[in-house]
């Protein structure tokens, strides 16, 4: 054996040229024959036991070569690899030059190396010290979390309904003396102050005693989202049943007991500030390092090899299909789900290989987060900031990048397509914080409907507007994630692609809500969210149950060529794998992976591919050094299929 290696054209990549003796790869070919015997059936001869030469006659001289060049090269590479130090960060890409029985094996490894790094200057480079001390008001706001979360609800009878209180209510609504559609309610738990109804409302219910009936007087926004309703006077037939009130408890050395393991309360906020100070510091020094690793990096120059790039994304694809599994689908049903092909993913790898940032990472490890059990903090504004950096701060121009503590310094527009003012973000930084704190903390509040809070969450988010770019890609995935942990998974993927096919519709609910006119209601915002939300759970459900009678259809076809004698168990069982692959990935399937689902030898599945062909139900492509496959559904689904078998 010998090998010559030569660098290429191109830089960091090496060509091997192996030459194997004759001898060694006709061995390969025998060893492989002596696997697969048991699997041929000859005419005239015992299974298994048809001669080399008589194998070798029906099915043609070069039915083992694939196979035997599979048994023979990969260890021969690696030894070759190893001696010579060569220090690969790709798979080799082969090209044969000869192979055929008797002859030396010929073939040629192209494979891309580890990048040599030019340091640039690192010493003298000077940091801003990053540091974040607790506050008082900090250790008051968590104190303050823990009293909501431990408070109890109790119900009042000796007064009327104030601010803060719940109020169990019907009401029924009119319009020009006619009840209208969704205006009627029963014991419907009213949080006063939550701004949930028509403006007005809320404040009118504000007084009344249990069992008091009243009629409530508004009117509807002039740009509510039904236009049956929008600038419309309406009554409301209201009846209080209940009142109640959240009993939030004395913050003292009792309270400290209850909710830690401290005997005192000054025990509780020392540890609380312990803590705090713990979490600030580790991400000081967090963005300390990453700052002192970008300056750094600034000065020094490498060249990465793109194979490089496509080995770890390889690497990150099979952990999403890791996760996926737990999840009881593949990819390629994901992929389906999602409306996304292989092709975006290898699309997104050339984005990659173009641009060096990690673009396609802070993808994928949405997807992780979503799909996996990971717990992700959302308790305050740093854990924002977190889900932000991780998410699409790769993607930001440098002029966008956030310049504050947490968030952006500088005032920020929404404009329309003639730059024209809609919105204008809050200002300033402080109270982004105070705004988004009050957010958080609407998100904990359990006696408003989930769906409800995330909505609202949603369009408040936008309206903040806490950066100066990245603030839908932010909300949606934040949206996408506490559905997740309401409703499910898939749903939780859909809602972003379903935001996409209805920007339009998603828009202008962020604009009628934004508009002084409105008077600060969000319920037609909330509203069209919801139905965004209705729509991908009836997309989803259409689509698989559409996916489903598409299999089903085609199975029957394939069980009737089964009972026609046309095909034989494992002809059927190929092209029913080869169905399922068509439908839900736009992509072919290779041999490799047929062998691994069929469980059977790659002699034996080639047999059976080839078989297929002949029927005309195979439709087969080549990629590079190998044949990819695919079902011909046309010619399943034909009325006259049995022309095919003529």
């Amino acid at each position: 054996m010998s090998i010559k290696i030569e660098k290429t054209e191109n830089k960091n990549e090496l060509k091997l040229e192996f030459t194997i003796e004759a001898k060694k790869f006709d061995e390969a070919i025998l060893k492989v024959y002596g696997k697969s015997a048991k699997y041929f059936n000859i005419p005239g001869f015992r299974k298994g036991k048809a001669p080399f030469n008589i194998v070798e006659r029906m099915y043609g001289d070069q039915i083992f070569y694939e196979d035997a060049f599979n048994e023979l090269v990969p260890p021969i590479y690696e030894k070759e690899i190893e001696e010579n130090k060569i220090e690969a960060v790709s798979k080799p890409h082969i090209d044969i030059v000869n192979m055929k029985k008797g002859e030396d094996l010929v073939f040629t490894a192209i494979v891309q190396t580890r990048p040599e790094v030019e340091l640039g200057k690192y010493k003298g480079i000077e940091l801003k010290k990053i540091e974040y001390p607790v506050t008082d008001k900090d250790i008051e706001h968590e104190l303050e979390h823990m009293q909501e979360h431990n408070a109890r609800t109790i119900t009042v009878e000796d007064r009327a309904v104030k601010d803060k209180d719940i109020a169990v209510i019907d009401f029924e609504g009119f319009v020009d003396g006619k009840p209208f559609e969704g205006g009627k309610a029963e014991k419907h738990e009213l949080g006063i102050g939550s701004k949930t109804f028509i403006p007005g409302f809320e404040d009118q219910v504000i007084g009344m005693k249990i069992n008091e009936e009243k009629d409530i007087n508004v009117k509807f926004p002039e740009e509510y989202f039904s236009k049956d309703l929008a600038g419309k006077d309406a009554t409301f037939k209201v009846k209080l049943h209940e009142i109640k009130e959240k009993k939030l408890p004395e913050l003292d050395d009792e309270f400290a007991k209850d909710v830690s393991e401290f005997d005192t309360l000054q025990q509780l906020k020392e540890s609380i500030k312990e803590k705090m100070q713990a979490e600030n510091d580790h991400k000081a020094k967090h963005e300390t390092e990453s700052a002192a690793i970008e300056a750094v990096a600034k000065n020094t120059k490498i060249d990465i090899p793109s194979g490089m790039i496509e080995t770890e994304v390889d690497a990150m694809i099979r952990d999403l299909e890791q996760q996926l599994a737990y999840q009881g689908i593949n990819v390629e049903q994901y992929l389906h789900i999602m409306n996304k092909t292989r092709k975006e993913i290898e699309d997104a790898i050339d984005s990659i290989k173009n641009d060096k940032s990690a673009r396609f990472k802070g993808l994928v490890d949405k997807y992780f987060k979503l799909i996996s059990n990971e717990i992700i903090p959302l308790n305050n504004c740093e854990d924002i900031r977190t889900i932000y950096d991780a998410l699409v701060l790769p993607e930001i121009e440098k002029e966008n990048l956030p310049d504050g503590i947490l968030f952006r310094k500088e005032p920020v527009q929404v404009v329309s397509a003639t730059q024209k003012e809609k919105h204008r973000g809050i200002m300033p930084e402080s109270k982004i914080i105070e705004s988004l704190d009050l957010c958080l903390d609407f998100l904990k509040n359990d006696d408003i409907d989930s769906l409800i809070k995330i909505s609202a969450f949603h369009y408040l988010f936008g309206y903040i507007h806490p950066f100066y770019d990245g603030n839908g890609r932010t909300s949606r995935f934040i949206s996408s994630y506490l559905i997740k942990n309401e409703l499910d998974v898939l749903l939780a993927l859909k809602l972003s692609y379903t935001v996409k096919n209805n920007i339009n519709k998603y828009y202008k609910a962020f604009d009628v809500c934004n508009d002084r006119k409105n008077k600060g209601d969000i319920t037609f915002f909330v509203v069209t969210f919801l139905e965004l939300l209705s729509q991908a759970s009836d997309d989803l459900y259409t689509k698989i149950a559409d996916l489903n009678d598409q299999l089903n259809y085609y199975n029957n076809i394939i069980n009737t060529l089964v009972n026609e004698k046309v095909l034989n168990d494992k002809q059927a069982k190929c092209i029913f794998i080869l169905c399922q692959n068509r439908l839900f990935d736009d992509t072919y399937m290779n041999m490799n992976t047929l062998t691994e689902l069929l469980e059977k030898s790659d002699t034996t599945t080639r047999k059976i591919l080839k078989s297929l062909e002949s029927k005309n139900l195979l439709v087969k492509s080549r990629n590079k050094n190998q044949y990819l496959y695919s079902a011909n559904l046309d010619s399943l689904s034909s009325q006259n299929f049995t022309k095919c078998f003529d």
